[in-house]
């Protein structure tokens, strides 16, 4: 299941689900499926051109509302961890 899941990311570079760009590198790519939690390792390559970390692609391409979207989550909680106080 997890190579035809890989092969459908490849061929298709999203068309399962959305999926974040955790970490990229020289010719690999760290992806995070925003469905599942699950993270995989893809080439570089299968991503579209000009995808950064931080991003969602989604049926092939960057998809700029969803990447908002989480950039203001992590914005949220690290807001949210500025003014909390540590539990005692």
């Amino acid at each position: 299941m997890r190579r035809l899941a890989l092969a459908l990311w490849i061929a298709g570079c999203g068309e399962t689900s959305p999926r974040q760009v955790e970490l990229l590198e020289d010719e690999r790519a760290v992806v995070t499926d925003l469905e599942s939690g699950r993270t995989y390792s893809v080439p570089r390559a299968s991503l579209p051109r000009g995808a950064r970390e931080g991003e969602v692609v989604a049926h092939g391409k960057v998809d700029r509302r969803a990447s908002a979207e989480a950039k203001e989550r992590v914005r949220r909680a690290r807001r949210k961890l500025l003014t909390e106080p540590p539990p005692r």
